[in-house]
């Protein structure tokens, strides 16, 4: 299988999503609109020519050492795990070069990506509502 990976200009990520048969209530497209509109950059990965993730990042201002991490994954992330892990850790070494740390929230109750948040070297906090806040730095 190939890793594809490029930057989204589409307006809409939810339908894009919706185009690639992931199912989204009517809140999870609303944020992921949002976070694709905020971000300066939206991308997208594909394993095969099918649709695995989509992630951006939100920088809280133009002066911030900081970086607001966000993603969203289709079932067809499983059959890429390690794929997927190795270009995460590569890009958020990248990440790592231009900004102090990495933070974002996930769900609770998503084992799988808190799971890939630790490989990628986060540590967790208490959050609100269902979800932990997430931190990654950089070391040395």
């Amino acid at each position: 299988m190939s890793v594809t990976i490029r930057a989204l200009s589409e307006p809409n990520l939810s339908e894009v999503l919706r185009q690639a048969d992931v199912t989204l209530t009517a809140r999870e497209a609303k944020i992921i609109d949002y976070c694709h509109s905020m971000s300066e950059t939206t991308w997208v990965g594909y394993n095969g020519g099918k649709l695995i993730c989509a992630w951006g990042i939100i920088p809280p201002s133009l002066l911030s050492q900081e970086v607001y991490l966000w993603l969203h994954t289709t079932e067809a992330v499983n059959t890429s795990q390690f794929l997927f892990v190795r270009h995460s850790q590569l890009f958020v070494q990248r990440l790592l070069g231009e900004y102090s740390a990495v933070v974002g929230h996930v769900r609770v109750e998503a084992a799988g990506s808190r799971k890939w948040l630790k490989w990628l070297g986060a540590t967790f906090s208490p959050g609100r509502n269902g979800f932990l806040n997430f931190r990654i730095e950089k070391h040395g």
